[in-house]
């Protein structure tokens, strides 16, 4: 069941990892016997899931929505890197820009 959710989420999300830059979009799953009910991101597409949650949920698409949350938490986080760093390149170049009208 975790392979084919993966691929389901792995398809569904490429077209927003291709527009935000960051390429392939291939959801990594690990399964943690642990029998809490968590599910973590950790990294660019690698999602953890815990048997505790699998039996908590009733369908594939219950772990979808679950594993989708985690990798959507990973598409916006690579996002805002990438506006942070944007904004932090124009900054630089206003201050060049600056210092140079200025001297």
């Amino acid at each position: 069941m975790l392979v084919s959710v993966s691929q389901r989420l792995t398809q569904a999300a490429q077209p927003l990892c291709t527009a935000y830059g960051s390429g392939d979009c291939t959801l990594q799953v690990t399964l943690d016997p642990s029998r809490a009910a968590r599910a973590s991101v950790s990294g660019q597409g690698r999602v953890t899931i815990t048997f505790g949650m699998l039996e908590l949920l009733g369908s594939e698409d219950e772990v979808a929505a679950v594993l989708g949350h985690e990798l959507g938490g990973c598409v916006a986080k690579f996002s805002a890197g990438r506006e942070w760093l944007q904004q932090e390149i124009n900054q630089a170049a206003k201050s060049n820009s600056l210092a140079t009208k200025v001297a």
